[in-house]
């Protein structure tokens, strides 16, 4: 999934419910552990909470797109076509 469409779901999730649990955050930004530490004692939380951490959401979702698309070309190198 890219970083578009990733942000695109949590973004109809939070118009959906009107509120993300920090649990629900951290899964958009592939459980970051700084954002589970700052935002997981403030459940749910609100969408200005969510503006202002997502600076540090979109960096952490583009680690993690890294992070899973040099795993997919080591595998891709590992298995023999």
């Amino acid at each position: 999934m890219s970083r578009e469409q990733l942000m695109t779901s949590a973004l109809r999730y939070l118009d959906r419910e009107g509120s993300m649990s920090a649990s629900d955050i951290c899964f958009f930004a592939g459980a970051d552990p700084w954002l589970y530490a700052r935002l997981c004692n403030k459940e749910p939380c609100s969408a200005a909470e969510l503006d202002a951490a997502l600076p540090h959401v979109l960096n952490q979702l583009d680690a993690v797109i890294a992070k899973l698309t040099k795993g997919r070309a080591a595998l891709a190198q590992a298995v023999p076509a």
